[in-house]
């Protein structure tokens, strides 16, 4: 019985060897492929990793066949920065003061402004740089036809970026993550965000609940 000869396993193409690289980059996009449900802006959150999913949002840019821009961005609502807090408190074995005070810190300053954790990737290296001026990438809060400028942008430092991978792994080697600030913008049940340079954009969005990211009095008195 004659057998043929499997074909000789051939070298991936480019293009699939890079997909291989970035996939991990398209896992938040991914599990944002449905339609999500409103988020509450300011709830008793559940476990970090729901929080994280729900209020984490991921978009990419390609141009023939290549990619140009991938971007991940966490808002840091008071409902996600209570989960935040325990999170942190489990991993740094707080107290139950210390946790409460570093909730009642981190929800009061969610609800002060928009804050949003970005992981930023390009094709190039050295076009990974956002800032709220003068850089190859800038970002903005759309609300309606109004585009917000940040009001500052902190890039994080290379031992911090490695530490917070644990808590926003979609911050991978290949990015540059900062910290984004706007000032606290108009109740809006859709609040986005555009990140946007020559090499490319993306917008991301997020759908709020009924409370439209209007900040609780409760928070002047602490977390509930």
């Amino acid at each position: 019985m004659r057998h043929t000869p499997a074909p000789a396993p051939r070298a991936p193409s480019a293009l699939l060897a890079a997909s291989a690289l970035l996939s991990p980059l398209l896992w938040p996009l991914l599990s944002c492929a449905a339609a999500p449900a409103p988020l509450l802006w300011d709830a008793v959150p559940g476990p970090y990793v729901d929080a994280l999913r729900d209020w984490t949002r991921a978009a990419e840019r390609f141009e023939e066949l290549e990619g140009r821009l991938f971007v991940s961005a966490t808002l840091l609502s008071p409902t996600f920065e209570r989960a935040r807090a325990a999170e942190l408190a489990a991993r740094l074995d707080l107290t139950a003061d210390e946790r409460r005070r570093e909730e009642q810190a981190l929800a009061r300053r969610a609800a002060e402004q928009r804050l949003f954790f970005v992981a930023l990737a390009t094709q190039e290296h050295v076009h990974n740089d956002l800032r709220p001026r003068g850089g190859p990438f800038a970002a903005h809060l759309l609300v309606g036809e109004e585009a917000l400028p940040a009001s500052w942008v902190t890039e994080v430092a290379t031992q911090e970026q490695v530490a917070l991978q644990r808590l926003f792994p979609a911050l991978t080697s290949l990015h540059r993550g900062y910290w984004v600030s706007f000032p606290a913008a108009p109740a809006s049940a859709a609040p986005r965000l555009r990140v946007s340079g020559l090499p490319g954009a993306v917008t991301l969005s997020w759908e709020l609940g009924a409370d439209g990211g209007a900040p609780r009095g409760a928070l002047e008195g602490g977390a509930p």
